[in-house]
């Protein structure tokens, strides 16, 4: 490809670049520069405007021309004057390798756009995750790339951005890549019901979706399940961290859970009293549960308005779950109309029924024939949490 450019000046992480006149180089642009033992890829990441003429004389032409004066007047060779300048930085050398980029390139050196042949090095793992093609500005360059699944899916992603870049269309790729591979148990606490694909297109439709991957919602549909967990199920260091508590009542949690065990949030919504527990310390438990949970008693019964905790069915719920994520299959919770504390505290029963098996498992010696389990947030943040690595 021709050349698009040429290094002028810069230092380690800001390499300016002059636009060739008619070469439109765009921001996120990769470019390259070939040296003797290889090529250097850099990224565009902004532009300017370049100009041999002062400010102030580009200043006066502006105001001869916005106030009608400047007829006649025009720039002496305008593509060698005025320019665009792109600030970039390395992002990857290629010599019989890729490596991390330690030099700077040829002052002077020209710059052209990458190619498909510049980025032969991205192979294809043995287990993959398609993240997508690569961009270069505006534009698709033929070229998919893979994570390694056993090495990403083992540690901690996150995919941090603004509303409205991709975060959850790139997870959709990642998630459709791994169904039907049976590698990796994958949690998604879906917070905008939008993976499954209720009302349209979705991980449902993948062809390897049945028997690999499990849709819990406090509204099914044909063929899924229902979430409803008990609130036996619900014990004390599962509100760690979700449910803020003051010592006074961390301490009356903990008596009621000694006194009652798994009725214990019943007890509280029933104002059982128990020795050492004041008065006002349960009145504020059972308001904390009533507006976190949304779980009240009327007529002497308890009701939960966000229908996602009972105290009679979803006794099995999370076990299954747990189960399921084991047997390496995508388990996707729809918590869009269940509300942040309930969402959470979903995912933190789940995290802490995994976390213990496979604690278990590696006191056991018997982790490494264990698939991971991990867990996909899917709001503003994603992140995996891979239990093997525990």
């Amino acid at each position: 490809m021709s050349v698009c450019g040429q290094i002028i000046a810069g230092e380690v992480g800001k390499i300016f670049i002059r636009e060739k006149s008619g070469k439109k180089i765009e921001l996120g642009d990769l470019l390259v520069v070939d040296d003797t033992e290889g090529y250097l890829i850099i990224q565009v990441y902004d532009l300017l405007y370049g100009s041999q003429i002062s400010r102030l004389a580009r200043e006066q032409i502006a105001g001869l021309m916005l106030e009608g004066l400047g007829a006649g007047l025009e720039f002496f060779e305008p593509q060698l004057r005025n320019y665009i300048l792109a600030q970039s930085k390395a992002v990857l050398r290629i010599t019989s390798k890729p490596q991390v980029p330690k030099i700077l390139p040829d002052f002077f050196g020209t710059v052209r756009h990458a190619e498909k042949k510049d980025l032969q090095f991205l192979s294809k793992p043995e287990h993959p995750i398609y993240l997508g093609k690569v961009r270069s500005g505006s534009k698709i360059i033929d070229v998919p790339v893979y994570l390694n699944a056993n090495e990403a899916l083992t540690h901690h992603i996150m995919i941090p951005s603004t509303t409205g870049r991709g975060k959850s269309n790139l997870v959709k790729v990642m998630l459709w890549s791994i169904i039907g591979q049976n590698r990796f148990g994958m949690l998604v606490l879906d917070a905008h019901d939008e993976y499954y694909g209720r009302t349209g297109k979705g991980l449902k439709d993948h062809p390897k979706a049945r028997g690999s991957l499990l849709y819990y919602s406090i509204n099914p549909v044909p063929g899924t399940s229902t979430l409803a967990v008990n609130l036996k199920s619900i014990s004390p260091e599962h509100l760690e961290g979700i449910i803020p508590l003051t010592e006074a009542q961390e301490q009356a949690v903990k008596r009621y859970y000694a006194e009652f065990k798994e009725d214990w949030i019943e007890s509280i919504l029933r104002g059982t009293e128990v020795k050492g527990v004041k008065e006002v310390t349960l009145g504020v438990l059972q308001r904390i549960i009533k507006t976190k949970l949304s779980i009240f008693l009327e007529d002497d019964e308890i009701v939960c308005k966000n229908r996602v905790f009972s105290d009679t069915a979803g006794k099995a719920t999370i076990k299954e779950i747990v189960d399921s994520l084991e047997k390496g299959k995508i388990v996707v919770i729809d918590t869009s109309k269940i509300g942040d504390e309930a969402e959470l505290l979903i995912g933190s029963m789940i995290a802490n029924d995994v976390l213990t098996k496979y604690q278990n498992y590696k006191a056991e010696g018997a982790i490494e024939d264990k698939l991971p389990s991990l867990i996909q947030n899917a709001t503003a943040k994603f992140h995996y949490h891979a239990q093997k690595t525990t």
